[in-house]
């Protein structure tokens, strides 16, 4: 979440990216998530992974927002439609980062142990 975020600020820096209060809200409080994260990993907190989701998820919209319907087909999306991609891995954490970086080049899914992997084909 911490590199989303750092691109959204790089993308407000460039001036590739107008900011506004939904901007500016969303990094707040994607610098409350990752400070209830780093309290849960010393062990003074229980951290709710569905704020870390939403948090990713907003901060991701910002990053690749729909293009409208006229817009060039190159500045409707970043993916690669031919492309598939399958993440595995028990920590909740590392699938939102990969699928956030790997989403960008094709459709991600996420399996969280083998199991679901080999179900998933």
């Amino acid at each position: 979440m911490s590199h989303e975020a750092e691109t959204l600020l790089d993308d407000i820096r460039e001036k590739t990216l107008e900011i506004n209060s939904q901007i500016i809200e969303t990094l707040l409080m994607s610098t409350d998530a990752l400070t209830a994260l780093v309290d849960e990993v010393a062990g003074g907190a229980s951290f709710d992974e569905g704020r870390l989701n939403d948090c990713i998820n907003k901060i991701s919209s910002y990053l690749s927002p729909e293009a409208p319907p006229n817009a060039p087909p190159a500045l409707k999306t970043r993916k690669v439609p031919f492309m598939k991609v399958l993440i595995v891995d028990d920590e909740f954490v590392s699938r939102k980062k990969a699928q956030t970086i790997l989403s960008q080049y094709g459709e991600c899914d996420i399996a969280i142990n083998g199991t679901e992997a080999l179900e998933a084909f």
